[in-house]
């Protein structure tokens, strides 16, 4: 038996580097959401704007923030499962999780508005 697992630091009920983990993800999930945006007004809308079509120029001005918002909830689902939340009291895992599934759902739903109004 590894006894190095018996005695590791603890916050709230999780081993503190998952606590750390998970916290970092959160934060890249920030970062990606930034960086998505700035892809989209960067680099894809100057090349939008060199194309004679409409739409790609529709496409870049309607999709960063819908696109932006999935992937940051999907960061932030990697993040809620690599903590092991606590299913006793209660189920806080069912919760968080059925928390970000409403949320992928909305913003999946969002994206869909999105490319019907292009």
């Amino acid at each position: 038996m590894n006894t190095e697992l018996l005695y590791q630091p603890m916050l709230w009920g999780v081993a503190t580097w998952r606590f750390a983990a998970a916290l970092l993800l959160v934060f890249l999930g920030f970062a990606a959401r930034r960086v998505i945006i700035g892809i989209f007004r960067g680099y894809l809308k100057r090349r939008a704007d060199k194309s004679a079509a409409e739409w790609d120029d529709e496409l870049v001005a309607h999709l960063p923030g819908p696109l932006a918002a999935l992937g940051q909830i999907l960061i932030w689902h990697a993040a809620a499962g690599l903590l092991l939340l606590p299913k006793e009291p209660v189920d806080f895992r069912r919760y968080v999780f059925q928390g970000l599934s409403v949320a992928i759902w909305f913003a999946v739903a969002w994206l869909l508005m999105r490319l019907v109004d292009v």
